[in-house]
């Protein structure tokens, strides 16, 4: 895995990470996306997964992930968005109340640009080349707007976007892990719904139960350990030999 070395100082929190994934395990995900790809709609199409609907691929690419650093533990949210040539999508911030502190995609297919804005400072522009990754978190997450270039690029582009729900990430930190990403921000956004509300204790105690529970199942499906403060990785066992 290499890494931009020019992408971190320039926005706070945002890595790009090139050839995360090996070639094997791109084309069993793409697989999934046949037929769409192929389309020429003007508009993208989306499916997102939650963990019930993990197959083996999803969890060795959250494992790869993990074991590589990009996440710190397994996220519980994993979606794929397919858009024909020319299809971008227009600057934003991911929900800040839906999602937990680190965003990270997967670029597969053709190469696009990725815009990073804020007032009063210079756009970011970052090539996703097929196979690579970028994150964002802290000021990247929240401070910066995030675009997808909508010129032509020569075909179509899949993106893996993965995530975690609020009472998730909440749940994690309450077992140990994800204290690099928690801050008193993510404290006050756990205590919310989707919506911004704030929960009542029975809410987020019943929420937060439910969370544990999945988050101790996934870690275990991707063959991940904790164990409080310290956590260890282990290794995905590779099914190709590219990388």
């Amino acid at each position: 895995m290499a890494v931009r070395s020019t992408a971190s100082g320039q926005v706070p929190g945002f890595s790009y990470h090139a050839a995360v994934v090996c070639e094997d395990l791109s084309s069993r995900l793409s697989a999934r996306s046949t037929g769409v790809l192929g389309s020429s709609g003007a508009d993208r199409s989306s499916l997102m997964l939650a963990p019930p609907d993990f197959d083996a691929d999803v969890l060795e690419l959250l494992s790869e992930c993990v074991a590589t650093g990009l996440l710190e533990y397994p996220c519980d949210r994993v979606q794929f968005l397919v858009y024909p040539d020319g299809v971008g999508f227009a600057a934003h911030h991911d929900s800040a109340h839906r999602w937990g502190p680190r965003i990270l995609s997967l670029s597969l297919g053709a190469t696009c640009e990725l815009q990073l804005s804020k007032k009063g400072e210079e756009t970011f522009r970052c090539a996703l080349e097929d196979r690579s990754v970028y994150v964002l978190k802290g000021a990247a997450r929240y401070d910066w707007k995030h675009a997808i270039s909508r010129r032509k690029r020569g075909g179509a582009r899949l993106s893996v976007v993965i995530r975690t729900t609020r009472l998730y990430s909440r749940a994690a930190r309450f077992l140990g892990c994800g204290r690099e990403d928690w801050t008193d921000l993510e404290e006050a956004l756990a205590a919310s719904d989707d919506g911004g509300r704030k929960l009542t204790k029975a809410q987020a105690k019943e929420g937060e139960a439910v969370a544990v529970e999945l988050f101790v199942s996934l870690t275990a499906a991707c063959a991940w350990n904790f164990s409080g403060a310290q956590t260890q990785t282990k290794k995905p066992k590779r099914q190709c030999t590219d990388c």
